[in-house]
């Protein structure tokens, strides 16, 4: 093969070799010959890109003596492409910070739901997470032919905490029952802050004795055990008052008569001198009058 210059031809040997054709595109090698294209100098690319095909030339002896080159310009192709991948790179660039973004958004989302459902100096349920449970509850309670309890706890004579300690004390002290009650409160019963001062707790499927025992032992337990107040020269005695009840739901009751019945309950516990545990009528008054009728 005298007088082939393979510094040129480079892919070109297997040609020689294999006495067979060979291929290049412009993706393997942008160019073998460095021409000028007419495209804008804005495309990118600063030579034709090109797809070379060499074809082998045989003598008589079939042996190759030359090579003819074809050269197809790529550079529309190789520009287009680019710009495509550019393209491509770049959805993909946008759709994970879209991505990102959904996944901020969702989590933002998720805080707000979780504010909104929760009190902020207890980190209780509210009142609103907690009618939203109750009614599931109760649905429940009809469908499985369960009792459902409900104890309604009042921190007594808070407002005279308030008032000689101010309200830093008071908070603690709130902060104090929550934690009393959360210990010794079952997995299944639902702890919330009602409002100020008062906390309710639900207890599904679960006897009036049992509730009692638990309101009991919950009363007891705020009482035997004082709160952390470094501020105060002397350990502040806290109780709270109780009002319990545990009914059989009927669905033409409501949800709130169980509220109304243990709201009840925890009146007469305070009438009737705090620290102290009421039990509300297994069943309404209407329904009391009815049977004894």
């Amino acid at each position: 093969m005298p007088g082939v210059n393979f510094v040129v031809l480079g892919d070109g040997r297997s040609v020689f070799v294999l006495k067979n054709y060979a291929f290049t595109s412009w993706e393997q090698r942008p160019y073998l010959f460095r021409f000028h294209h007419n495209r804008p100098i804005t495309g990118g690319v600063d030579a034709m890109q090109q797809n070379c095909t060499f074809l082998p030339i045989k003598n008589a002896d079939n042996a190759v003596e030359q090579v003819c080159i074809s050269i197809v310009d790529a550079t529309d192709i190789a520009i287009y492409q680019k710009k495509l991948v550019q393209a491509i790179g770049q959805l993909d660039e946008e759709k994970s910070a879209q991505d990102e973004l959904i996944v901020k958004l969702q989590q933002a989302q998720a805080q707000l739901q979780e504010l909104a459902n929760c009190d902020g100096l207890t980190g209780l349920a509210n009142r609103r997470q907690f009618d939203k449970v109750l009614k599931q509850e109760w649905g429940r309670s009809i469908r499985e032919a369960t009792p459902l309890s409900l104890l309604m706890i009042d921190v007594d004579h808070f407002k005279r905490v308030n008032d000689q300690h101010g309200h830093l004390v008071g908070d603690a002290v709130l902060r104090h029952v929550v934690l009393v009650l959360r210990e010794r409160l079952r997995a299944q019963d639902v702890l919330a802050r009602y409002g100020g001062e008062e906390f309710v707790v639900l207890a599904p499927d679960t006897q009036a004795d049992g509730v009692q025992h638990l309101a009991n032992k919950l009363r007891l337990a705020i009482q035997d055990t004082a709160p952390a107040l470094p501020q105060l020269a002397q350990p502040l005695q806290v109780t709270v008052s109780i009002g319990a009840l545990t009914r059989q739901v009927q669905s033409e009751t409501r949800p709130d008569e169980l509220l109304q019945a243990a709201d009840q309950a925890l009146y007469q516990a305070k009438a009737q001198g705090r620290n102290r545990v009421v039990m509300a009528p297994t069943r309404p008054a209407g329904a009391q009058a009815a049977a004894i009728a």
